[in-house]
């Protein structure tokens, strides 16, 4: 058996978590298996050069329509369709340059995971349309939405039934409702990155107690602590020099291309915050509690495990929950995998 992983873009260190844990699932569910990763930054790369000054303006600040709108009293839900739409097809344009390793390689499966059912999947686009022409298989491994918007929905939602993927597994159970229709097979799954822990087990560090803060896009609370902080960032490929400029002037700062380093230190830390959803699951797999600083949907990975809780303060994860869980996802994906 031949799988093709095509990797998102890792300007965000968090997706390196959704990848390893999604790869070790692949890995348990099929260990025979001949699994090719193939990366994506050049994909974002080519889509960032491509745009210009003004469409820049238009994508990255086009969702602040809807709070324009409700500040005069007329309620809106984002962008409309139309505008997510051209934005979509937009990426699909600046990413035709991009070389794709992936025409070159033999497969019965190509595999995609993490936040890619958004304009994300656009990168894409051309990837597997040309996989499924070849009867390539799609598999959609634990993936879900950015915004869930009705302008996201629509729109990939379109995208998936004309795509028709073999396997569908969400990582939330809004993305499930959302788009379980559109696949052969579809499972109510979770996200990636809590087979982490199953990928990699954090050595032992020789240092104090400490506590981990994880804060990109938000100032740090203020804590009552009996012990050192080490802050991390997950933004390790910074687009926005001006940005990181105010980021890494943290102390005691650890910042690496690395995801293990992460991982280590989040697996021997006393406690982490962070406005990072997924520096929270990586620790929570690891068994730390943790304490979410962010409203975003993205949130809905930890909803799935019963972790709602989790910004209201420190909340640890039920392993023998996330355990049975991760045996269930992991025997459907062994079943579509050899088609059952």
């Amino acid at each position: 058996m031949d799988i093709i992983y095509l990797e998102d873009w890792p300007t965000n260190i968090g997706n390196t978590f959704i990848h390893l844990g999604s790869l070790q699932s692949l890995k348990t569910a099929s260990p025979e298996a001949r699994i090719n990763v193939l990366g994506g930054l050049g994909r974002r790369l080519l889509d960032v050069m491509a745009t210009s000054g003004s469409q820049k303006v238009f994508r990255y600040y086009a969702d602040s329509f809807s709070f324009i709108r409700n500040f005069f009293g007329k309620q809106s839900d984002g962008i409309s369709p139309n505008l997510y739409q051209k934005i979509f097809t937009q990426s699909v344009k600046n990413t035709n340059n991009f070389y794709d390793l992936s025409f070159t390689l033999n497969a019965d499966f190509v595999v995609l995971s993490g936040c890619v059912l958004s304009n994300q999947l656009s990168l894409f686009s051309r990837s597997l349309k040309y996989h499924t022409e070849k009867n390539r298989k799609i598999i959609l491994n634990a993936v879900g939405g950015a915004t869930y918007s009705k302008a996201e929905v629509e729109i990939v939602g379109n995208y998936l039934k004309e795509l028709k993927p073999y396997a569908f597994i969400s990582r939330d159970h809004q993305s499930f409702k959302n788009y379980q229709e559109f696949a052969q097979h579809s499972y109510d799954g979770i996200d990636a990155a809590y087979f982490v822990s199953d990928y990699f087990s954090p050595p032992h560090l020789n240092i104090p107690s400490y506590v981990v803060f994880c804060f990109d896009s938000q100032s740090e609370p203020k804590i009552n602590l009996d012990c050192d902080i080490v802050r991390t960032s997950h933004y390790a490929y910074p687009f926005s020099v001006s940005r990181a400029k105010k980021i890494y002037k943290k102390n005691n700062l650890m910042v690496s291309d690395n995801p293990t380093d992460y991982l280590t230190l989040y697996g021997n830390a006393k406690e982490l915050h962070s406005d990072r959803v997924h520096a929270c699951v990586a620790a929570l797999s690891l068994g730390k509690p943790c304490k979410l600083y962010s409203k975003t949907k993205r949130r809905l990975i930890l909803d799935r495990v019963n972790l709602g809780d989790i910004t209201k303060g420190l909340t640890v994860l039920n392993l023998e929950m996330i355990n049975k869980e991760k045996k269930k996802q992991i025997n459907f994906l062994k079943e579509v995998l050899e088609g059952r």
